[in-house]
């Protein structure tokens, strides 16, 4: 019972609540705001899910490579597959991408000797109108 309450917290404050990696990526967004760039890549370990506050301040700036691909919601964090049963497991890892560029296509790759399963995207610049 202990163990559920912790696990309903921590979703809690993962979707609602400044955490540590709330403050780093409203840092790193900050850094990244005075400089101006067109042409931005993020790639990491983002230690949260999708629709965690973490990722939906992200999203506000920059796209996810995975959206909108089946590997959306695949996991990325090895150890889950044995832990976790549910069918849907939490990515943790995260391609993110400014407006001046477009993702070709992207998609976790499930051979890995490290305990993650990277995420791999194809992007290029974005045509400028005429």
């Amino acid at each position: 019972e202990r163990e559920k309450i912790s696990l309903v917290q921590v979703l809690k404050d993962e979707l609602f609540n400044d955490t540590v990696r709330t403050q780093s990526v409203n840092l790193l967004l900050q850094w990244l705001n005075k400089r101006k760039c067109d042409h931005v890549i993020i790639g990491g370990d983002f230690n949260t899910f999708p629709l965690s506050k973490t990722i939906r301040m992200m999203n506000r700036d920059y796209n996810d490579s995975l959206w909108p691909t089946l590997d959306y919601f695949t996991g990325t964090y090895k150890k889950t597959y044995e832990k976790i049963s549910f069918p849907i497991r939490p990515r943790i890892d995260f391609i993110f991408y400014s407006k001046g560029l477009v993702c070709i296509k992207s998609r976790v790759m499930k051979d890995t000797i490290g305990d993650h399963f990277p995420v791999l995207a194809t992007l290029s610049f974005r045509k400028k109108k005429k």
